[in-house]
């Protein structure tokens, strides 16, 4: 009789050693790997330094300054278009490292507007395809 209980715990063992090793391998394999959510840069844009009046065939010179998520987001690439007497300037800012301390910061991005003829103009300040401040500029002979 000993040698059956013997054989009997021993099966007992194994057979909870088996199941609790596929409870853990079904769990683990049901276990979806969560994907980080795409990081949405949130840079605005806190100033605009220009002129609200200028001469024509002056170089207007514009101080943007852009408050970043943190240092490690920078300006990679400055869009300019338009037409008529609408300007258009896309600031576009990325993240440079995966890994950054998490401190808003401030970055002044130097841009110029030239017109060539008189009139009232609508400059457009967008970071990224998205729009954050309208300027109006009076040209003058």
């Amino acid at each position: 009789m000993m040698i059956t209980r013997f054989n009997l715990r021993t099966a007992m063992k194994t057979i909870n050693y088996i199941f609790i090793c596929l409870v853990l391998l079904i769990s683990t394999a049901c276990q979806q790997d969560d994907e980080p959510a795409p990081q949405t840069i949130n840079a605005s844009i806190l100033e605009v330094k220009m002129e609200s009046s200028i001469s024509r065939n002056t170089v207007q010179d514009i101080a943007l300054t852009i408050q970043k998520p943190t240092p490690c987001h920078q300006v990679v690439e400055i869009n300019q278009t338009g037409s008529g007497t609408t300007v258009n300037y896309d600031i576009i800012v990325e993240q440079s490292s995966e890994a950054c301390i998490m401190v808003i910061s401030e970055e002044v991005v130097q841009l110029t507007f030239e017109p060539q003829a008189t009139g009232e103009y609508t400059l457009n300040f967008f970071i990224n395809g998205h729009l954050y401040a309208t300027e109006k500029v009076q040209v003058i002979n």
